[in-house]
C-alpha cells in the first residue's frame, strides 16, 4: 500500500477511532420534572469531540429517536420518527469539541423501563483539513539537527 492509501483508510475510520459523540445539556422543555414522562418535550444538544490530528469540517450529525421517541429541530413543530441531519460543525483536532444548537425530543406515548435508549446520534458526512497536524506538530524541537559554527578565538 502507498502512503496515500494508508491515509485514505485511516480517514475512513477516523470518526470511529478519534471522535466521541455525546447527548448533553438535556433539560425539560415542557412538562413536569424531574423524570421523563409520556409525551413530554425535552431539549438536548449533541457534542462531538475530536481527539485526532485532523480538523473535522462540515460535520453533520445524524440524530434519531428510538423506542417511540420523535425528534425535531423545533420545540413545537416538525417532530419526526425519521433521522434529523443537523449542523455544519467544525471540530478541531487535538481535543476540540462543538455542540449542535438545541434539538428536541418528544417522549413516547407509553411508559418505558429504566435504561431505555431514547435518542441516538452519530457523525454523518464530514470533511477534513490537516491544519491542526501542520500547526501543532511543527514546533521548536531541541533535538532537531542543529547547525553550528566553531572557530578558534585569538587574544
Amino acid at each position: 500500500m502507498t502512503l496515500l492509501t494508508d491515509i485514505a483508510n485511516e480517514l475512513d475510520r477516523y470518526p470511529l477511532d478519534e471522535a466521541t459523540v455525546e447527548i448533553v445539556d438535556v433539560a425539560l422543555q415542557s412538562g413536569t420534572q424531574p423524570v421523563v414522562n409520556i409525551n413530554e418535550t425535552w431539549k438536548f444538544r449533541v457534542r462531538v469531540e475530536n481527539n485526532g490530528h485532523v480538523n473535522m469540517t462540515g460535520v453533520s450529525v445524524h440524530v434519531f429517536g428510538l423506542n417511540g421517541v420523535l425528534v425535531s429541530e423545533s420545540p413545537t413543530t416538525g417532530f419526526t420518527s425519521g433521522t434529523l441531519d443537523v449542523g455544519s460543525l467544525t471540530v478541531n483536532g487535538g481535543g476540540g469539541s462543538q455542540k449542535t444548537d438545541y434539538l428536541y425530543f418528544k417522549a413516547p406515548p407509553s411508559a418505558k423501563p429504566a435504561g431505555t435508549v431514547l435518542v441516538e446520534a452519530h457523525v454523518g458526512v464530514w470533511s477534513c483539513n490537516f491544519d491542526h497536524y501542520f500547526t501543532n506538530h511543527t514546533k521548536d524541537d531541541l533535538h532537531a539537527p542543529q547547525g553550528t559554527y566553531a572557530a578558534q578565538v585569538f587574544p
